[in-house]
Order: C-alpha cells, then sequence, then structure tokens
C-alpha cells in the first residue's frame, strides 16, 4: 500500500468515524438540554453554541484531520498528540468563540429606549457627574456584543446625576420608574436569535473547509517526503 493510499484510508474511513460518533453524542445532548435551551433562551453562549446540533460535526473532523497531519510532520506519537490538543484548545475556546464567530454577518446596533423592561434586562445601572451607563443589558435569545452603553437624553446628549435628582424618590422602584419616563435611550450591538442556525452553518463549513486544506497539506507533504 502506499504512503497516499493509506493516508486516506486513513482520512476517509476513520474521520468518518469520528464525526459519526461525535454527531450521536451532539444529537443526545442537544434532545436532552433542550428543555433547559428554551427555559434559558441564550443558545449564543459560547458553551451551548459549540456542544449542541450540526457544529461539533466540523469540530470533529478538524481535530482528527489536525492531530494526522501533525502527527505526519512530526514524526514524534507523544509530542503530536500534545501539540494537536493545545493548536485544538486555542482555536476551539479562544480564538473562534471570542474573535471569530461574532463577525459571521454583520452585526445589528438599534436604538432602545431606557425604560422599566431595558433596566429588568440589565444587571446595572450607574450614573454619576460625567453621565450614566446601562451595564449588561441583554435582548431575548440575541448574542450581546455591547457589555455596557451610555444612557443618552432625547437630543443625544449624556444623562448626568444632575438631570437624576429630580428623581430621587424614598424608594428605589418608585426612582428607577421616573428614570425610566424620561424618554432615555442607548444604543445596543448584538447578533439576532435568528441568526443561530445561519452561525451553526457558517460555522460547519469553515471547520470542513479548513480541513479539506489540512488533508490537502497531508498529501503533499507524504509525496514531498516520499519523494
Amino acid at each position: 500500500m502506499t504512503r497516499t493510499r493509506w493516508l486516506a484510508t486513513k482520512l476517509v474511513f476513520l474521520a468518518l468515524a469520528s464525526v459519526a460518533v461525535t454527531g450521536l453524542f451532539s444529537l443526545l445532548l442537544t434532545w436532552s438540554a433542550s428543555r433547559y435551551d428554551q427555559f434559558i433562551g441564550d443558545r449564543f453562549v459560547a458553551l451551548h453554541f459549540a456542544t449542541r446540533n450540526v457544529v461539533p460535526l466540523g469540530y470533529a473532523a478538524f481535530a482528527f484531520v489536525l492531530g494526522t497531519v501533525i502527527g505526519l510532520v512530526m514524526r514524534r506519537t507523544l509530542l503530536a498528540m500534545a501539540l494537536t490538543l493545545a493548536v485544538f484548545t486555542v482555536v476551539q475556546l479562544i480564538v473562534v468563540p471570542n474573535v471569530v464567530r461574532q463577525h459571521f454577518m454583520t452585526p445589528v446596533t438599534t436604538t432602545v429606549a431606557f425604560d422599566e423592561d431595558a433596566m429588568s434586562r440589565s444587571d446595572a445601572f450607574g450614573i454619576n457627574d460625567h453621565g450614566a451607563v446601562i451595564l449588561g443589558y441583554t435582548m431575548a435569545g440575541a448574542w450581546s456584543l455591547s457589555e455596557e452603553a451610555k444612557v443618552l437624553n432625547a437630543d443625544g446628549t449624556p444623562y448626568t446625576n444632575q438631570q437624576a435628582v429630580a428623581c430621587e424618590k424614598d424608594r428605589q422602584a418608585e426612582n428607577m420608574a421616573c428614570i425610566a419616563r424620561q424618554n432615555l435611550h442607548f444604543s445596543y450591538t448584538y447578533q439576532p436569535a435568528d441568526r443561530y442556525w445561519p452561525f451553526q452553518w457558517i460555522e460547519l463549513s469553515m471547520y470542513l473547509g479548513v480541513t479539506l486544506l489540512l488533508a490537502a497539506f497531508g498529501f503533499w507533504w507524504i509525496r514531498h517526503r516520499s519523494s
């Protein structure tokens, strides 16, 4: 058996087996966690997104071919295993979820009224002499790309502590309700909830594309080393 045929056999049959096993576990997890996901309503969370539906198939193919190609190049089993784990971990846990995924489609930026509903969807609200900010606002089901946003008046000027004095009440609930009635707003950047499946298919296609490039490099390398 030639080296090229050996590599083709490894990549086709063993990679497909890896994808099939991963797909089975992904299907089981997606099914068992479906009620939880519906309750939480945030399918873009990195851990949830990467372990549900179709994207794990791309991860499995990429990881297997990556390890095979690194093994071909290095010819040191333990070192190749360690390097494969390191590269896959960096790509899977750092690069794609924190740098790449949010740019699959152009984020949407909209203006949100600063009212009681907005405050109920945020983590905190702060104000001082320089202006007010809302922290951790999240639209239902969306992937929030804005950790904090400046709260502005209707004319676009910052809402300041001096303006909030008129809403100082005895009870915090009355205070916040008064602020919410002052026609304030803030900008919010996010990926809409209906982009979940397009993101799944885009990421799967991306990983499969990189996998094919790695496989092509592996064939080139084994032919180069054979000559």
